[in-house]
């Protein structure tokens, strides 16, 4: 499908992914907009803020891309524009998508993420040196966790996670590369990791969960964004 398409009010998550920071996740709405243009394929979306402060995309960089999460029947599926051209609107006050590609239907369950924040130990580097650290979140293809920042960059070093889930008494040991690293307060970082590989009692689990947060959620919302916004929401 093109992204005009989408209807006013229609929820929607944009994703902003830098090079040196975990992907930045707005979760806003479709909306309408009066504007004299030739551009074809393009829709208008919600502004938004954080601390009362607007998130403004044009002084940011990365890849963008759109994705949309039909309710009901196809809420397992997700329809994603990649590389889309993605710019705040200060004289309408609002964000402009603009892509002339149709979407592309992906499996929502390879990146839908749940928050766990059980504790764990993370081994990093072939020094493997031990840390304590919590799983912020884990989808099928990767985990994230925090802990105390590193004495280096640790993006493309090789890690190895491990913590319990209590419901089935087992023990999980993760090996992951670390793709990403930010700073998400005082003296902690949080660390996103790929996995090398995914044993099949980890992918059990993962779905597990997806199954218990989908079902909270209606399988209708979209997954719990790293920063939320509108402002008057």
């Amino acid at each position: 499908m093109y992204v005009e398409e989408l209807q006013p009010g229609t929820d929607v998550e944009v994703v902003i992914k830098g090079t040196d920071k975990l992907p930045l996740h707005l979760n806003t709405k479709v909306t309408e907009r009066e504007i004299d243009a030739k551009i074809k394929h393009f829709i208008f979306l919600e502004p938004c803020y954080h601390e009362e402060a607007l998130i403004n995309p044009n002084n940011l960089t990365g890849e963008v891309e759109l994705n949309y999460i039909p309710a009901g029947e196809d809420s397992s599926r997700v329809e994603c524009w990649k590389r889309i051209n993605f710019k705040y609107l200060s004289d309408l006050k609002c964000y402009i998508v603009i892509t002339n590609n149709m979407s592309r239907a992906v499996n929502r369950r390879q990146f839908y993420r749940v928050s766990i924040g059980c504790p764990a130990v993370v081994r990093v580097g072939e020094n493997r040196k031990t840390y304590d650290c919590t799983v912020h979140d884990i989808s099928l293809q990767g985990i994230s966790i925090t802990m105390g920042e590193l004495e280096y960059d640790a993006v493309g070093i090789p890690m190895s996670v491990v913590f319990y889930e209590e419901a089935t008494g087992t023990n999980f040991r993760i090996s992951c590369l670390c793709v990403r690293a930010c700073p998400v307060g005082r003296n902690l970082w949080r660390y996103g990791c790929q996995f090398t590989k995914t044993p099949p009692e980890l992918a059990s689990y993962v779905y597990r969960k997806q199954r218990e947060e989908m079902a909270k959620r209606s399988g209708t919302e979209p997954r719990k964004p790293i920063i939320t916004f509108n402002k008057n929401e």
